[in-house]
């Protein structure tokens, strides 16, 4: 099977399988919304494209009395840059996680960003790099994002940093997975 390019090749039914998934991450963190973004094939510096999202009822609730599209959906494909992703998938080391109050550092986002997670109340997101192994090291070919309305206590902070960890670093990962079995993957390359 021929693997898609990214954007272009992203179907409904990639969009929907990533969503099932992101789904789970979402119920095993217990965030409030989870994303992805994925690099654009054929690309080695950070060029992220917005892939999926989901958010808990709460937030889906709040987005609907604002009469406001599903955010995977309306941005899906969004090739928008973002300082926490360039950080992220350049980074070189695996599992670092990179987190974010928008209470104190909501400068950095664009107008765009700025409305949708912390609007609904996502104060606080994690972030960890998508690895994928290339046979001489890694490649970072993306972004897992969950968001929370604050800091995760010292209890839920470690399970949510692993579950994301897991998600999207372990060779054995359904995400990992998925995504060097369907697409052609870019982002930096790091030696092992």
């Amino acid at each position: 099977m021929a693997k898609s390019k990214i954007p272009a090749g992203v179907t409904p039914d990639h969009f929907m399988d990533i969503r099932k998934m992101l789904l789970r991450v979402l119920k095993e963190t217990g965030a409030k919304r989870v994303n992805m973004r994925l690099n654009e094939s054929g690309k080695e510096e950070p060029s992220p494209v917005f892939i999926g999202c989901v958010e808990d009822d709460d937030m889906a609730r709040k987005r609907v009395a604002m009469n406001e599209p599903d955010t995977g959906l309306f941005r899906f494909g969004d090739k928008e840059h973002a300082v926490v992703y360039n950080e992220c998938v350049s980074a070189g080391r695996r599992g670092r996680m990179t987190e974010r109050d928008w209470k104190s550092q909501l400068a950095e986002k664009s107008p765009n960003a700025k409305f949708l997670g912390p609007r609904l109340g996502a104060m606080h997101q994690k972030f960890v790099g998508i690895t994928v192994d290339n046979g001489r090291g890694y490649r970072c070919v993306g972004t897992l994002t969950a968001g929370f309305s604050r800091k995760p206590g010292a209890s839920a902070g470690p399970t949510a940093r692993r579950v994301m960890r897991k998600w999207a670093q372990s060779p054995r990962s359904e995400i990992v997975q998925y995504l060097r079995k369907h697409f052609l993957l870019g982002g930096p390359a790091f030696p092992r």
